[in-house]
């Protein structure tokens, strides 16, 4: 007896506070890796790198007419420390609020079918709030353990047949892609994991 599994699943969470604009997934439909789910308001997020980047081009400007006249001794050591300072700062802002604003586009990891959708557009969401959930069942995971006994009988690449509950008469084949090295102290089972291209990953 084993437990099928997807061969991906995740919560999708927003990783920003923020106001949805945009909800670009559908429940129980396919999404590709890399597509934006949800789009949260990104005017002041937009507002705040121009700003930074304005700041940035400033310091650089600073920093590099600096340079030479430190050579002339026309600017104090200390003041062409501070622009190096200034600059660098700015730099990192530019670098943090960049994040910010890609985070307001919440994508998908990896291809996948969406679950149910939590929440409306125009709803205020903070940081960690669940989004959906994102499932590739295709191929999935089978897990079971087998005895200690016949650890020597198993090798990675090896044929499992299984019948699932769901389709019985119906077996589906995949390969051994994982055996646990470790022996269970307490069933002296080992765990192992097959896969299959269309249908199954499995561990046994």
């Amino acid at each position: 007896v084993g437990t099928l599994a997807a061969n991906e699943s995740v919560d999708i969470k927003s990783e920003t506070d923020g106001t949805i604009e945009a909800i670009h997934f559908d429940e129980g439909r396919r999404v590709e890796a890399g597509q934006v789910l949800v789009a949260l308001d990104h005017v002041k997020p937009r507002a705040a790198l121009a700003e930074a980047q304005a700041g940035l081009k400033m310091a650089a400007a600073t920093r590099e007419r600096y340079a030479p006249l430190l050579k002339t001794g026309a600017v104090a050591r200390q003041e062409v420390d501070q622009a190096e300072a200034t600059w660098a700062a700015n730099q990192a802002l530019v670098e943090r609020l960049t994040a910010e604003l890609e985070d307001a586009m919440i994508k998908a990891p990896f291809a996948g079918v969406a679950g149910a959708r939590l929440l409306s557009v125009g709803q205020f969401i903070p940081r960690g709030t669940s989004i959906t959930t994102l499932i590739d069942s295709d191929p999935m995971k089978l897990e079971f353990r087998i005895p200690e006994r016949f650890l020597g009988q198993l090798k990675l690449r090896q044929t499992v047949k299984l019948e699932t509950a769901a389709y019985p008469g119906t077996p589906v084949t995949g390969e051994v892609y994982f055996i646990d090295p470790q022996v269970d102290p307490v069933t002296r089972t080992v765990s192992v994991v097959r896969s299959r291209s269309s249908v199954a990953m499995v561990s046994v």
